[in-house]
């Protein structure tokens, strides 16, 4: 009889679900099995980006109204109750500025933003860049480390913050066997500090 050794590995630090799709958003009941589902999984996170929430995308510079803060509130309380991080997330993409005295405006909306939501107990946050023309990828990284370092300057106990480039898989992100423009850009300019979520492959 042979002995068999098996590898002990780590899990993945952050694992779970994220809800950032097109189309009609989950509702409470919804979001707050899918909380649920996380915890018997063994999953942590729950990121919230929901494509067709208007708040998160189309009118991202806008507070979120009085009654949605609420339901984020409860949402947030559920997550932790069930050992689950919640990630909040934005896509400020379609009409963000990055440069210059608007890119300084955007940057703090962002902030604000993301101060309401830390109010309410969120401690991880993202701004996504997927699904969108604009491939400015110097402009995209410094908007990102410059909200994260700021963020991370205010509160000493904030967890992760993520990021989706706009070239997000792999296939994508080449050409002829060497790494796009907008690839390398975002790359060289991005503090480690954020975290970068990719698709694969395709």
């Amino acid at each position: 009889m042979t002995a068999v050794q098996t590898a002990s590995a780590s899990p993945v630090p952050l694992r779970g679900v994220i809800e950032g799709f097109y189309g009609t958003p989950w509702q409470q009941e919804e979001r707050l099995d899918i909380l649920a589902f996380c915890r018997a999984e063994g999953f942590n996170a729950y990121l919230y980006a929901p494509k067709d929430d208007p708040y998160h995308r189309e009118k991202w510079r806008e507070p979120y109204p009085e009654d949605k803060l609420r339901e984020l509130g409860a949402l947030v309380k559920a997550a932790k109750a069930q050992d689950v991080r919640f990630i909040f997330a934005v896509s400020p993409g379609l009409d963000v500025s990055l440069h210059g005295y608007k890119g300084y405006a955007d940057r703090q909306k962002m902030l604000a933003k993301f101060e309401t939501l830390y109010a309410l107990g969120v401690r991880d946050f993202a701004i996504f860049f997927d699904d969108i023309k604009d491939k400015d990828g110097a402009g995209q990284a410094a908007f990102l480390s410059d909200v994260s370092r700021e963020l991370r300057r205010r509160h000493a106990d904030i967890g992760a913050f993520l990021t989706v480039p706009t070239e997000y898989f792999y296939a994508d992100m080449q050409e002829g066997g060497a790494r796009k423009p907008y690839t390398d850009a975002f790359t060289e300019g991005l503090s480690h500090d954020v975290l970068v979520l990719y698709t694969g492959d395709g």
